[in-house]
């Protein structure tokens, strides 16, 4: 371990990955964020990688990505910093990220740092772990805005960014849970007061976007 091959240096190796910077259906790149956020986590864990000796991405494994996670920890990185920092690791190794031992996230680290409110998000953010929608969007809910394709589940979207009317898959895996907010009815799901003021459901959004793309990758 520790001898440099001819792909260059570890953090090239990591980026270069193939699938890396596609999602995970390959049919287009990931986001300009995405891509951002990965080359940054992709930096660091290099650094931490080189610090063991580590100079070929064939050399990371099961175990050497589990002493990553550990570090993290011990640099007190939050649940859900760890996770991300793990997903570009684990896509550009192909080992499962549901294989890694890390720290159970908690819809507190959504929280925002000023103002008071809730900081648990409520009913909204319970759904809304299901779906990653917009906080505008999760207003605009009711209980006749689930509806059934091609044996998948979707939720009506009325107007999303821009305006437009969409339909948001949800996870197969997540079905049941998300059916028990519906009720048919035309009332809207939740109601001003349901809503945390100091929650940051933009955050949650983007956590949702990570949590299915490692999910489709184990």
């Amino acid at each position: 371990m520790g001898r440099r091959n001819n792909n260059g240096s570890l953090f090239h190796q990591l980026i270069n990955a193939p699938g890396l910077m596609e999602r995970q259906d390959l049919s287009q790149p990931v986001s300009f964020q995405t891509k951002e956020n990965y080359f940054n986590w992709c930096h660091k864990a290099a650094a931490v990688f080189k610090s063991y000796g580590i100079r070929n991405l064939s050399e990371i494994g099961k175990d050497e990505i589990q002493r990553y996670e550990n570090r993290l920890e011990s640099e007190g990185k939050s649940a859900s910093t760890i996770h991300n920092y793990l997903v570009p690791i684990c896509k550009a190794t192909g080992i499962a990220i549901k294989d890694i031992h890390k720290p159970i996230r908690a819809s507190s680290e959504f929280k925002r740092s000023a103002g008071k409110g809730r900081g648990d998000g409520g009913k909204p953010a319970e759904l809304n772990k299901y779906l990653g929608l917009r906080e505008g969007d999760l207003k605009r809910l009711r209980g006749d805005s689930l509806i059934y394709k091609n044996g998948h589940c979707y939720v009506i979207v009325d107007k999303g960014k821009g305006g437009k009317y969409q339909e948001q898959r949800v996870c197969d895996k997540d079905v049941a849970e998300v059916e028990k907010f519906f009720d048919g009815s035309h009332r809207k799901l939740f109601i001003a007061g349901d809503f945390g003021r100091n929650f940051d459901y933009h955050a949650q959004r983007r956590e949702y976007a990570m949590n299915i793309c490692a999910y489709y990758t184990e």
